[in-house]
């Protein structure tokens, strides 16, 4: 994996990829599907529980530099934002944890999608803090 993440030897621009990142649009797509708020701690949510939902996830992280196999590493996450609301339309920071599993996926250039947990599995991996806009998720 070494030089994936360079600078273009044309342009300079960073994040010249030889292969697509782990952390891409058809990632990001499983894991918006897989988001269910049914176990989240809030009343309002379960109560409306059918009509709050995820409406997308950028693909495109904050800093690109945390899609660099050592940031991941070492910082574990990888902070994006998406489209999460009872129209699915407010803007929230996300923040996706990688469990051991998903930096071992990350180093080997597999897929993250099966890192993704299912609610039996882990009934926690989703947090949401409305209140602040944000959620974080738990890979396996």
């Amino acid at each position: 994996m070494n030089g994936e993440y360079i600078e273009c030897p044309n342009c300079g621009a960073f994040n010249y990829n030889l292969n697509e990142p782990m952390f891409n649009i058809e990632f990001c797509s499983h894991l918006e599907w897989s988001l269910d708020f049914k176990n989240i701690e809030n009343e309002k949510i379960k109560f409306y529980a059918k009509s709050f939902w995820c409406d997308g996830i950028s693909h495109l992280p904050e800093d690109s530099k945390s899609l660099l196999c050592h940031n991941i590493e070492n910082n574990k996450q990888i902070i994006t934002k998406a489209w999460i609301g009872y129209n699915g339309n407010e803007i929230y920071e996300m923040k996706i944890k990688f469990g051991k599993r998903a930096i071992e996926n990350y180093k080997n250039n597999k897929s993250l999608i099966e890192c993704i947990p299912g609610n039996n599995e882990n009934p926690n991996w989703i947090k949401l803090f409305m209140e602040d806009k944000k959620i974080e998720i738990q890979l396996k």
